[in-house]
């Protein structure tokens, strides 16, 4: 994930915390810190309050708790990408 968020710089990257042994939390850090400009938005199974305190130490735009419906996921990444692209646009005023 490190070498393609590098190489591709996406505007949002999503990832689903279901996925991501606890050890591999650290290298989530190392991701965020080395792409401090990228929006993240987390996917997890578990609305539990250790979870929830994991993905809030990388700032996250979001986290979405599964099952959530293909509509509220697409309306999410388009308020985060629309506030983002705005906020570029704003910043050039």
């Amino acid at each position: 994930a490190r070498d393609f968020v590098a190489k591709k710089k996406p505007n949002l990257v999503i990832m689903d915390v279901d996925v991501i042994k606890h050890t591999e939390m650290e290298k989530c850090d190392v991701i965020a810190k080395e792409n401090a400009d990228r929006h993240v938005l987390f996917l997890s199974k578990e609305p539990n309050e250790e979870i929830i305190l994991k993905c809030s130490k990388f700032n996250p735009e979001g986290i979405l708790i599964k099952p959530f419906t293909e509509e509220v996921f697409t309306q999410t990444v388009e308020k985060i990408l629309f506030r983002h692209s705005y906020m570029d646009d704003f910043g050039k005023v």
